[in-house]
Formats: structure tokens, C-alpha cells, sequence
């Protein structure tokens, strides 16, 4: 799967949680009570937070003054909007809980919390909470687009994107424009994940056409039309979000590079990297140094892959480079290289890899050192008696005959 598909799914923020904004009374509470919330919403449509949470600090339902359930779920229901405003969204959710659960509010008023403890639970990843409390309220309104987006989004977090992808379709082009723009980000990476390439295509041109422009949308266009065999349109894609200012050239090149490599031209891939370093337009990093190195391996071109070698092991140097290496010193043919390196890695934890045993035995016999190749195909023998040890052992007997 792409790297363009494994981020954050919750779609930059597009979350619509509902904001209470007046705490409407559902029944008869102690004048105490309305008193206080009150003074606490005036201060609340002032934005002073502090004062307005601080009023309601100072009841105390559930002491001896015996407050009803009608006061407490009216003062838990206040306490989730000041924290929704104060963007404290663990403290909304359980004040809005704590609200419903005293099972004061029923018809709409029940069904409103509901959403907002949908959108709340979403934003902190509790998103089996967040399909329940969706779910109620589709259950009464099953064509409110803000919700059937939000679902949609809820069902594609749960990788139900089957499901995620009915949803979003049922938001329409007279939905508000939040929810047609969260129900088209769910369709396109729902599509992606389904691997229907062509309405990954059609429907990410449709997000880069009505809203503003996002990278991934440009990333994950392009990489359908890989995944369909069209890289030259791919590249095109790319290119297209770079001039128009959307992607940035860190994003694109190592994958325009990537779609050349895939596609059998790695050399190209490489030099592609190369161009936009040396044009500043990329910084040489290490990651890039990598994918490189891959591109020179898979090339053939071991002059250059040991370069990027020398330079990678220069200051992240590990055993993971040193068996490239190895890798690379095999293909040229430099076995008096492969001899030592192979020995190092010996020597440093690799003793039971019958592949390092392997490639020091071949060395030792291609540059006629008999005693070595003999203990190294011995070791190999031991480690892997279904390997081609005992063969090559055959040969050195062979040998050792022959010479005397």
C-alpha cells in the first residue's frame, strides 16, 4: 500500500463535532440551579470561560442539598459546552456522558449530545464510541449529511471501507459544503483502499476542482494512474501539483522516482533524485541516500551504489549497509574485499548466518585460499546441510588431490 495512504484518516481536522451553544432548560430545575447557569451563560456568550466555569464549580450537585438528576444533567450539559469552547475535548465528552447518562434528555435534546459525544469521541480515536453515538442519531435522521459524513469517516477508521464508501455516497451535491468535502476525502481513500484506481482518479479530481487543494489529493491521483500502468500521466500529475503550488518537491520527486523504478527503469529513477539535489530542490538526506542506493542496486550500477554506500555508512553506519556491501563486492568480482567483510560480520554477531559462511567459503576458493574456503564450507555444512556446502567441499578434496 502507498505511503500516501497511511496517515491520518481523520482528514485534516474535518471532523464536525456539534457545538451546544445554549443550555435550554429540559425540565424544572432549583432556582439555585437556573440561577447559576444563568450568570454562567452570560459570561459564556462574553467568552470569559473561567468565570463562566467557575460558577458552576461552585454547586455541588450530589451533596446534602439534594440536587435532581434534571439539575445535574442541566450542569454537566453547561460544563461539556465551556470545555468544547475551551477546545478540551476529553473534559466535553465526559461532562456530555455524564449529561446523557442521567437520562434527563430524550426526543432532539438526547439526540444532539449524542452527535456532539460522536464528533468528541472521534477526535480522540474512540471510534467504536463514535459509530454508537452517530448510529443513534442516523437511526431518527438517516439523511443528515453532517453525520452520514462523520459516519463514513467513523466506518473507513474501522477499515470498513465497503460500508465507509455507501455512507459517503449518500452525501449530495446539496449537502453543506463540509460534508461534501469530508464524504469526498472518505470516498477517494476508501476507493484507494479497495483498489478501484479509476474512481480514485475520478474523485480526487473532483476535490482538487471544488475545495482547496490538498497534497495528498495530487499523491494519490498519481498514484492510481501508476497502479493502472500509465506512469508517464503519473509524472504528469505530479508535476502538475508542483507548478500549481499544492505538492512540494519533497513529496513528488521519491515518488515520481519510485513510480520509474516500479516500472523497470531505475537508472532514470536515480538520476530523477540526482537532478532535483542537485537543483536544491530536495535535501540530500539520508532517507533519499537510501532510495538511491536501491535504485543503483537494482540498475546494476556498483560503482555508484558503493559510493552511496561509503557515504550512508559514513554517518549511519550498520550491519544491514555492511551486507549490502558485501552484496556489492560479490558482483564485482573484489573477492580479497568480500574476504574481510565477511570476517567482520563473522566476528560481529553473524556467526550463525550460513549466508555470511557462504560468501566467505566462494571468496576463499575464487582467490585459491583452500584452508579458509574448507573451514568456511565446514561451518555452512553444520548450520545448513541442505545448502551446496558439501558440494564445494567435494571440489576442494578434488583440488587438494590434483596438487599433491
Amino acid at each position: 500500500m502507498s505511503r500516501f495512504f497511511i496517515e491520518s484518516l481523520k482528514l485534516g481536522g474535518l471532523i464536525s463535532v456539534v457545538m451546544l451553544s445554549s443550555f435550554r432548560l429540559h425540565a424544572e430545575v432549583s432556582a439555585e440551579v437556573y440561577q447559576a447557569l444563568t450568570k454562567s451563560e452570560r459570561y459564556l456568550q462574553r467568552n470569559q470561560l473561567a468565570l463562566a466555569l467557575n460558577i458552576l464549580n461552585q454547586l455541588q450537585p450530589g451533596s446534602a442539598r439534594g440536587y435532581t438528576n434534571e439539575d445535574k444533567a442541566n450542569i454537566a450539559r453547561m460544563k461539556g459546552i465551556i470545555y468544547q469552547n475551551q477546545h478540551q475535548p476529553k473534559l466535553a465528552y465526559a461532562a456530555y456522558h455524564q449529561a446523557l447518562s442521567l437520562n434527563v434528555f430524550q426526543g432532539d435534546d438526547q439526540l444532539i449530545l449524542r452527535r456532539a459525544l460522536g464528533g468528541l469521541a472521534l477526535q480522540q480515536g474512540k471510534n467504536r464510541e463514535a459509530y454508537h453515538h452517530y448510529q443513534a442519531y442516523l437511526d431518527e435522521y438517516p439523511d443528515h449529511a453532517p453525520t452520514l459524513a462523520n459516519q463514513a469517516q467513523v466506518l473507513l477508521l474501522l477499515d470498513q471501507p465497503e460500508q465507509a464508501l455507501a455512507l459517503a455516497e449518500k452525501v449530495n451535491s446539496n449537502s453543506d459544503l463540509q460534508s461534501r468535502l469530508t464524504a469526498g476525502q472518505v470516498k477517494l481513500r476508501a476507493q484507494y483502499q479497495l483498489q478501484r484506481y479509476l474512481d480514485v482518479v475520478t474523485s480526487s479530481q473532483y476535490l482538487l476542482a471544488h475545495f482547496d487543494a490538498q497534497p495528498d489529493w495530487w499523491l494519490l491521483q498519481a498514484e492510481a494512474y501508476h497502479q493502472l500502468g500509465q506512469n508517464l500521466r503519473a509524472g504528469q500529475i505530479l508535476a502538475q501539483g508542483i507548478k500549481q503550488g499544492d505538492v512540494s518537491p519533497a513529496e513528488s520527486y521519491p515518488t515520481a522516482a519510485r513510480f520509474l523504478a516500479t516500472s523497470g527503469d531505475p537508472l532514470q529513477a536515480a538520476e530523477l533524485l540526482e537532478k532535483a539535489i542537485t537543483r536544491q530542490q530536495l535535501t540530500d538526506s539520508i532517507a533519499l541516500q537510501r532510495q538511491r542506493l536501491n535504485y543503483y542496486l537494482q540498475a546494476g550500477l556498483w560503482n555508484k551504489a558503493e559510493a552511496m554506500l561509503n557515504r550512508i555508512q559514513a554517518t549511519t553506519p550498520s550491519a544491514d549497509l555492511a551486507k549490502i556491501q558485501l552484496g556489492v563486492y560479490e558482483q564485482q568480482h573484489r573477492w580479497l574485499d568480500v574476504i574481510p567483510l565477511a570476517e567482520q560480520l563473522i566476528d560481529q554477531g553473524g556467526g550463525q548466518q550460513p549466508s555470511l559462511w557462504r560468501s566467505l567459503g566462494i571468496a576463499a576458493m575464487k582467490s585459491q585460499q583452500l584452508t579458509l574456503a574448507e573451514y568456511a564450507f565446514t561451518r555452512l555444512a553444520k548450520l545448513a546441510p541442505d545448502s551446496d556446502a558439501k558440494g564445494w567441499l567435494t571440489v576442494i578434496e578434488l583440488q587438494k588431490t590434483n596438487s599433491e
